[in-house]
């Protein structure tokens, strides 16, 4: 095999598995783009901003972390992520869980260094600057769906 046909077969293999994981998994290949199956903007925003504020205030006041962890962790690795990839037409749903997981890490990952950076370090303050980012890419989703049904 040449160097190029076991990249080719590799992307294959992969792309198969990824697509058979999400199909075992309930998620329905190119399903989400169609905008029929996709949750309102302003429910969306009600639901995600509801999750952030309780997961700040767990984080805020100090909850067992027993309590906080899911919280903390799910919103963290998914949440910010998730808003701005809902803005994007993105037709294959494992691409779109993807890109929102890496844009989470990411996002959380650039807060705690400029913090850490700034010797101003705090899990509470990660936690609110991600929620708000959060509500701004929803919030955004919302003006955007509103001035589409306009036109």
């Amino acid at each position: 095999m040449t160097r190029t046909s076991m990249s080719e077969t590799m992307v294959i293999w992969m792309r198969s598995n990824v697509q058979r994981m999400a199909g075992m998994a309930g998620l329905h290949h190119g399903a989400y783009a169609r905008q029929s199956e996709r949750l309102p903007a302003v429910l969306w925003t009600l639901v995600i901003g509801a999750v952030g504020i309780l997961t700040f205030v767990l984080t805020a006041a100090g909850a067992p972390a027993m309590v906080r962890a899911p919280f903390v962790l799910g919103y963290l690795l998914v949440a910010p992520g998730w808003a701005i990839t809902r803005q994007i037409e993105i037709p294959d749903s494992a691409l779109r869980i993807s890109i929102a997981l890496a844009l989470s890490i990411s996002i959380v990952g650039l807060l705690t260094i400029i913090q850490a950076y700034a010797s101003t370090w705090s899990p509470t303050t990660v936690v609110l600057l991600t929620v708000l980012i959060t509500l701004t890419a929803a919030c955004i989703e919302i003006v955007r769906e509103r001035r589409g049904a306009g036109e």
